[in-house]
């Protein structure tokens, strides 16, 4: 059993030795890096579990660090966390947008970091020879049995996180619930075939949602065939985009029983900003409501709602 490693990238000499000390306290591994291909090198050489990455580095900087290591397989699954006195919301996106899991602006505040790093390493989904404070990995009263992905407990409790970091780092915030609808091609029927109901069928969805979303999403199901996704720091229009890819990643044909089924994807969407975000239930239900649309209004697939534009999507 070994405990969680984590490595403190920054030029500061004093403040990674601090910092390193005070995440020991916390039953952390603290490795200190002083640049930014000593950070790369520690990262591929396995000895790393997540990442407080500073931007401004010596050699190279934190931007180019992340880019490296979401690039390399290797290390593309550790989460980063930026750690800098740079805090726009230019340079919160940015993050984000290259793989990042959170933001924290300078100087530290240490239980800020220990909140941060301790919800970053909820999404890792590979643990279990891992002994850390984050008891819950494992767990299975957080956990779909049948898909790998997260219950509806744990989607809950960490909605409302996004919620609070949403609110503290002024960023947008989407909830989608993804159904299916299924037709028998071969008898030309337009009625569900039992497809639905496999365990085949609702792992290969959720394997397809593993492989075409960030570290930081939250992938749950719901119920029966119903998923949902939290997408941090993602707008509605990003979010109608992510759906399109996930419904193209799934417009395959199933066979069951010799018989030939189309699959159809419907999502209900729903995108706030920090002035907008409601509970985490009221944000799940207007992305229920969002889905029943979809279903419907014939020929519309997605139906999507910003709640801070007051804007609609029908697709």
């Amino acid at each position: 059993m070994k405990s969680i490693r984590v490595c403190v990238a920054d030029d500061n000499r004093d403040e990674v030795l601090i910092l390193c000390e005070s995440l020991k306290l916390h039953n952390y591994e603290a490795i200190p890096a002083f640049c930014g291909m000593e950070a790369i090198d520690l990262c591929k050489s396995g000895s790393v579990d997540l990442i407080l990455l500073d931007i401004g580095l010596p050699d190279i900087d934190g931007i180019e660090v992340c880019k490296r290591l979401k690039a390399d397989p290797d290390t593309q699954d550790i989460p980063v966390i930026f750690v800098t006195a740079r805090g726009s919301s230019q340079d919160v996106a940015l993050g984000h947008e290259l793989g990042a899991v959170d933001y924290i602006a300078k100087p530290y505040n240490l239980p800020m970091v220990l909140v941060a790093v301790e919800m970053a390493l909820r999404t890792l989904h590979t643990s279990a020879y891992i002994d850390s404070p984050v008891e819950f990995w494992d767990d299975p009263v957080y956990t779909d049995p049948l898909t790998g992905l997260r219950n509806y407990r744990y989607l809950m409790e960490r909605m409302e996180e996004e919620i609070v970091r949403a609110d503290r780092h002024k960023s947008p915030l989407s909830c989608l619930v993804l159904d299916f609808v299924d037709y028998d091609i071969d008898e030309e029927e337009t009625e569900k075939s039992n497809v639905l109901e496999t365990d085949s069928f609702l792992q290969d969805i959720a394997l397809a949602l593993k492989q075409n979303s960030r570290s930081c999403d939250i992938l749950a199901r719901f119920e029966s065939s119903k998923f949902v996704i939290v997408l941090p720091n993602q707008g509605l229009d990003r979010s109608v985009k992510y759906a399109q890819k996930i419904s193209r990643e799934l417009g395959k044909n199933f066979v069951e029983e010799e018989k030939t089924v189309s699959l159809q994807s419907k999502f209900g969407i729903v995108s706030c900003n920090e002035k907008t975000v409601p509970s985490g239930e009221e944000l799940l239900g207007i992305a229920m409501k969002n889905l029943l649309r979809a279903f419907t209004r014939p020929g519309i697939n997605i139906v999507g709602k910003d709640l801070s534009e007051k804007k609609e999507i029908f697709l």
